[in-house]
């Protein structure tokens, strides 16, 4: 990943070994067949960041990306920041419903299961109606 740099401003990160890179003023480049090198990339005003893993979110925490510079005025610095935040309200519904859908699955799988288990000693009607009470099930559900 690299980072726009220019008049002692961070601009954007981005990845111009996979899109097209243009000088500032807007006149493309042709990407070399080996690839940017970051010598060449630096003539532009792209620079390359450091990746830091994500830290792991916590039931009340995730973290927001940010590149920063290590040394200030330095683009050779860029590195990547993770600051923590607390979820949003949007956020925690939005787990709490993928939350219940997961436990609906794994209710309704055991429930398949079961039902498998036990289809050699049942008549093919029992199967049937078992199988519209999970249908049933689920459309409840939707």
């Amino acid at each position: 990943m690299y980072v726009e740099y220019s008049n002692n401003t961070l601009g954007e990160t981005r990845n111009p070994q996979q899109v097209e890179t243009k000088l500032s003023d807007g006149t493309a480049l042709g990407r070399p067949a080996d690839g940017w090198q970051d010598r060449q990339l630096a003539a532009v005003g792209l620079y390359p960041v450091a990746h830091v893993d994500k830290p792991a979110d916590t039931s009340t925490a995730t973290h927001e990306r940010s590149v920063e510079l290590a040394t200030s005025g330095d683009p050779t610095t860029a590195t990547v920041v993770w600051t923590a935040r607390s979820f949003t309200d949007q956020e925690l519904a939005d787990e709490a419903v993928s939350s219940a859908a997961d436990t609906i699955r794994t209710a309704d799988d055991a429930a398949t299961a079961a039902l498998a288990a036990t289809t050699g000693t049942m008549t093919d009607t029992e199967i049937r109606e078992a199988l519209v009470l999970l249908a049933r099930n689920a459309e409840s559900r939707v």
